[in-house]
């Protein structure tokens, strides 16, 4: 039941009883490990980088290795600055999972906070975006492009991404904004 209801007000956005349920489930069963899971993603929401990392860490040595779980701890050792631990734990997920486009994006940023922008835009090449169907992971794509300063890749990118999501609001607002920032009012009211 609590952690049900955690997951549930986790949905609605009140954290603090999220927080709640998702503890007591994790406290009344240690070995919940979906509990843990959603525990350590909640945490990791709210900034909480430190204890979520904890939380994946005591997954991982209980329940194995999970894709999902290597992403948040990922994305927390970033968050602490800890770019070289979180490249070679992504290093290690991307051989992993192959196929897991998140993880590669996920890799992408952790060597972007490191300062290896030419290792970023190889991880970038490795992938296809246009083999996802997930919005978000092609917008991050993009966005990664734009950090790069590959204004052309990111234009592109931005492009195919409103032309393959045409009923996606998102996929217009991405294009427009690109637009407005490089100066160019005319073409974001034409995208709209």
């Amino acid at each position: 039941a609590h952690y049900q209801l955690g997951r549930l007000y986790r949905k609605m956005g009140k954290a603090n009883l999220a927080y709640t349920e998702l503890s007591r489930a994790v406290s009344l069963d240690r070995s919940f490990k979906e509990a843990k899971r959603e525990l350590a993603f909640f945490l990791a929401e709210q900034k909480a980088q430190e204890e979520a990392l904890k939380l994946c860490e005591q997954y991982i040595e209980a329940e194995g290795r999970d894709p999902d779980i290597l992403l948040t701890m990922g994305n927390a050792l970033v968050f602490l600055q800890r770019q070289d631990e979180a490249v070679n734990l992504l290093r290690r997920a991307v051989k992993d999972y192959p196929d897991n486009n998140m993880m590669r994006v996920s890799l992408a940023r952790a060597l972007l906070a490191a300062g290896a922008d030419d290792e970023v835009r190889l991880v970038l090449e490795e992938m296809d975006p246009e083999l996802t169907d997930d919005i978000n992971i092609r917008q991050a794509v993009g966005s990664l492009y734009g950090q790069l300063g590959l204004k052309q890749l990111q234009l592109k990118t931005l492009e195919q991404i409103k032309s393959d999501f045409p009923d996606e609001p998102v996929s217009y607002l991405s294009l427009a904004r690109f637009r407005l920032q490089r100066g160019e009012p005319d073409k974001a009211r034409a995208v709209l």
